[in-house]
């Protein structure tokens, strides 16, 4: 045997190898280079799931489900069509940008919901709900329209939605998670400066709500597509609020910035944050970022930027 022959091949496959192992620890946003907008996400398990927008294509409201919050696989539909309006059919007109817009996916006592309101008439919302998220998913009630309704399941049995565009609120469901129990609570009517100092003030829609160390978080984007991100806390559902921007970095396809989505949190306790950006004719395309905490804060990225490439 040459030994001067196979050892240059021998020591290329082992760099080979250590690449390979090296990238396979690292991903670069966004993480999914196509049209996933208004993510919505959790994890049950092992898995995450997340939701997002298809608004006149159907069928509507694609199930994604992942182990690493990198690879991604579409496993249903929540819906195989709507039919409230001729248009749906493309009959007395068409529904091109309406449709299903901008879902919350969550989990309670072994069933997955999910709440989305289309943008079009009736201005009634849909609620679905499954035992198998990769199975058949079931409508079970049509409330009244929230604009960007985001569920949240309390620890005291209490079930809500925060929604609304500018002004956000808050409104209680009956616990069966089928009907509106109380009227929508204004939280919050005020536009938010971005971190630059530019004195632009936006209002925000786009709302995530989570309870996390007795703590309500709310977090929105503000400013539209060339917005930013924003976490409202208070230790009361129904406020006093106090706000803070967590992200604002156009950096990646400026003037876009990275402005709407939602967090969840690995087993070993760290966070995440899926969020979108706009990139024209490619769509809303979704990014992945780190969440550090900072004096109670959820911080995304590195410094509040996205730095493109993270360790998975």
């Amino acid at each position: 045997m040459n030994l001067k022959k196979i050892t240059v091949p021998l020591v290329l496959l082992i760099l080979s190898l250590g690449v390979s192992a090296q990238q396979q620890e690292t991903f670069n946003n966004p993480v999914i280079n196509a049209d996933v907008p208004d993510p919505s996400m959790i994890r049950v398990g092992d898995y995450y799931y997340l939701v997002s927008t298809t608004m006149h294509l159907m069928p509507g409201c694609p199930v994604m489900r992942s182990r690493d919050l990198v690879h991604w696989e579409t496993i249903s539909y929540v819906f195989q069509k709507l039919t409230d309006l001729p248009r749906y059919d493309l009959k007395e007109g068409t529904v091109y940008g309406r449709g299903q817009w901008a879902s919350s996916i969550r989990y309670h006592d072994g069933r997955f919901y999910v709440w989305f309101s289309p943008n079009d008439e009736p201005y009634r919302g849909y609620i679905y709900t499954a035992e198998d998220p990769a199975g058949e998913w079931t409508l079970v009630s049509r409330p009244p329209h929230h604009h960007d309704a985001s569920l949240l399941f309390d620890d005291d049995g209490k079930v809500y939605v925060v929604h609304g565009q500018h002004k956000l609120y808050v409104t209680e469901l009956n616990a069966d998670v089928r009907s509106v129990k109380g009227k929508p609570v204004e939280i919050w009517n005020k536009g938010v400066d971005d971190s630059r100092g530019s004195g632009k003030k936006a209002g925000m829609e786009g709302s995530h709500v989570y309870k996390i160390n007795g703590m309500y978080y709310i977090t929105c984007p503000a400013g539209g597509t060339e917005g930013w991100q924003v976490c409202l806390r208070s230790k009361n559902i129904y406020g006093p609020y106090e706000h803070k921007v967590i992200l604002q970095d156009d950096s990646s396809y400026p003037p876009n910035g990275l402005h709407q989505g939602g967090m969840v949190q690995l087993k070993n306790g760290d966070w995440w944050f899926v969020i979108m950006q706009d990139r024209g004719p490619i769509g809303r395309v979704p990014h992945l970022l780190p969440v550090k905490w900072v004096d109670g804060w959820p911080i995304l990225g590195v410094n509040g930027k996205d730095a493109i490439t993270y360790r998975k």
